[in-house]
């Protein structure tokens, strides 16, 4: 048995592929929105405390009303969805769904101050959008 971990030349290229994915998507059940989910590491390095991290996520109603939300209320969420197994595709148009991502993000950032409030400089990375299931019953 040979075990492979950071370092290793396959299991670090496979870090480097995922680290310039541009996003990931799932189709959940019982989803009424698209919902972004993100997380936000404190920046500064080098000071006696552990590196700190923190999940958000933000999902935009029917009005146009964002709403972001912190990790547990994104673990309430999630609790509530169920898996997608309609094989037929969804309908995705990825302009818009790059558009919203960066007004979701925009919204999270502009939370920060009262969110993040522990971080000294904080960063946010895209991690997940969700998207409801358009197809469901069909």
């Amino acid at each position: 048995m040979r075990l492979v971990g950071v370092g290793h030349t396959l299991f670090d290229r496979a870090l480097k592929e995922g680290e310039g994915l541009q996003s990931t998507l799932a189709i959940c059940l019982r989803l009424p929105a698209p919902l972004l989910i993100a997380s936000v590491e404190d920046q500064v390095t080098g000071q006696d405390h552990s590196v700190t991290r923190i999940v958000l996520g933000a999902w935009r109603d029917h009005e146009g009303q964002t709403y972001v939300l912190r990790d547990w209320e994104v673990l309430q969420m999630l609790n509530t969805l169920g898996r997608a197994d309609n094989p037929k595709p969804p309908s995705v148009n990825g302009e818009q769904l790059k558009v919203l991502e960066a007004s979701l993000l925009s919204s999270m950032k502009a939370s920060l101050p009262t969110i993040a409030e522990m971080m000294t400089r904080p960063g946010i990375r895209s991690e997940i959008m969700l998207l409801p299931d358009e197809n469901a019953g069909t």
